[in-house]
């Protein structure tokens, strides 16, 4: 559209000094014969006004030009994106590749489901007294999700009554940091401690359950086991 327009505005020019220069002429060939023939009749207002004509041509001139500029199938510079119709195919839209954030998200979650499963398969194990293959499959549950809750949390219990109280108390007080405002997670600690003959530590973790459920809502079990009542521990 530009190209066009340039050459219109140039054609106007030169049409414009044409016609003002043709203009000229024959306003001086005229005063010429009539100033011979002793009837001169134009003035100088007249010859000006004769030049001026001009304007009216180059206006027209520039407005031809204008609807070429517009009509012209080539001169917008922009394509033309026409609407697809029925039955063409449309593009597939590509698909991101999953950032290293999104990667990570999804494999802690299938260890945890892993863990979970495993977790469960101990309590099963332990509920009918296979002690042993308990053991191994908390072990591998928190092998595959050290942050599982679950796994943590019954194997801790496990190693209590089992006495083997040193790994009890690393396994519940792992359990306690994950889930700090559960009473029981505090109460597990709190019976840990206490077989151990740590005393003033499992005080502590009785206050800390007390504050969050209150005191007369914390009794023993069957077991001699801290629990919050209501609660049934496996």
């Amino acid at each position: 559209m530009l190209s066009l327009l340039e050459f219109g505005t140039r054609m106007v020019k030169k049409f414009g000094l044409f016609f003002e220069g043709h203009a000229g002429a024959r306003g001086r060939q005229s005063t010429q014969k009539e100033h011979q023939s002793g009837q001169f009749t134009f003035s100088r207002a007249k010859i000006g006004a004769m030049r001026r004509h001009w304007h009216i041509a180059a206006i027209m001139l520039a407005l031809v030009a204008g609807m070429v500029a517009f009509l012209w199938p080539g001169a917008s510079q922009e394509p033309q994106v026409m609407p697809p119709e029925a039955g063409d195919a449309v593009p597939s839209t590509p698909v991101d590749l999953p950032r290293p954030e999104r990667e990570a998200e999804t494999e802690r979650a299938s260890a945890h489901a892993e863990a979970t499963d495993l977790a469960q398969s101990a309590i099963n194990a332990r509920a009918v007294g296979d002690i042993e293959t308990a053991i191994e499959l908390f072990e591998q549950a928190i092998a595959a999700d050290p942050a599982n809750v679950v796994a943590l949390s019954h194997y801790g219990r496990l190693l209590t009554l089992a006495f083997s109280l040193d790994r009890a108390i690393e396994v519940l007080e792992a359990a306690r940091d994950l889930q700090p405002s559960d009473a029981q997670a505090w109460l597990d600690l709190a019976t840990a401690y206490e077989r151990a003959q740590r005393f003033r530590e499992s005080r502590e973790a009785q206050v800390k359950a007390q504050a969050l459920v209150g005191a007369e809502a914390i009794t023993r079990d069957d077991e001699g086991r801290f629990v919050v009542k209501g609660t049934h521990l496996q």
